[in-house]
């Protein structure tokens, strides 16, 4: 699990990318204080999505996109999905890339909110990638 804590909010990226994984990081937000919860979740083809997102907290804000990868659960095929599972979309968005859904994530949560990043080892490690090169962009 990374944190980083040098702004607010706090953002966590965890590569929580089955049931088991998202289990232990709803035993840690539990742990977490915060008012609002900001989930920013993308995954590949071969994950049972239904069954993950059933373990998110209901009243969380989904900012949902796509890896920049071939095996990516496209952005389309997350909206009908989500069309079925979820009865209120007021809190659901959707986003053709990681970065973006990450950076509305941030304009849109307060100092004592929490970002979390999940759902796929790729859309962490875009969203590492990101901050490696806008710190290397002020060395």
């Amino acid at each position: 699990m990374a944190h980083f804590t040098k702004k607010e909010p706090k953002i966590i990226c965890d590569i929580a990318h089955n049931e088991e994984g998202i289990y232990m990081v709803n035993k840690q937000l539990k742990k977490e204080s915060y008012e609002k919860l900001h989930l920013v979740l993308g995954f590949v083809r071969e994950k049972k999505v239904d069954k993950l997102l059933k373990h998110f907290p209901v009243e969380s804000f989904y900012y949902f996109c796509q890896p920049n990868i071939d095996r990516k659960y496209s952005i389309y095929d997350l909206i009908i999905l989500i069309n079925k599972l979820f009865k209120n979309r007021d809190r659901i968005n959707f986003y053709p890339s990681v970065i973006k859904a990450f950076l509305y994530a941030k304009s849109k949560a307060s100092k004592n909110d929490l970002i979390l990043i999940s759902g796929s080892t790729f859309v962490v490690s875009e969203i590492l990638l990101y901050y490696k090169n806008f710190f290397l962009t002020f060395e």
